[in-house]
């Protein structure tokens, strides 16, 4: 691969930078993965989700930080929740 080249001022700080295409386009496929991590949540409390989503998980999970931000969300514990996930399991497996 091509080396980047610079290009410099006549006092020789760095004004420019010349970059070969294939890494440029490598680069820029690179950053588009970057920004596709999700922002969501209000203005003053974002949250990244680092992978893609569909819209319509995108509107889900908004609505759904914003209750817990406004206090009208059910939270259950983690406890319970992994018990009545046992409980689903074992009654499966006995029928």
């Amino acid at each position: 691969m091509e080396a980047v080249k610079y290009i410099v001022d006549k006092r020789g700080n760095k004004t420019s930078v010349v970059v070969p295409f294939k890494r440029w386009k490598a680069l820029n496929d690179d950053l588009e993965k970057l920004s596709r991590k999700l922002k969501v949540g209000s203005d003053s409390k974002e949250t990244e989700v680092p992978f893609e989503i569909t819209d319509q998980q995108r509107r889900i999970l908004r609505k759904r930080l914003a209750s817990i931000h406004d206090g009208t969300a059910t939270l259950v514990p983690w406890s319970e929740v992994k018990r009545k996930i046992l409980k689903a399991k074992q009654s499966k497996v006995s029928k």
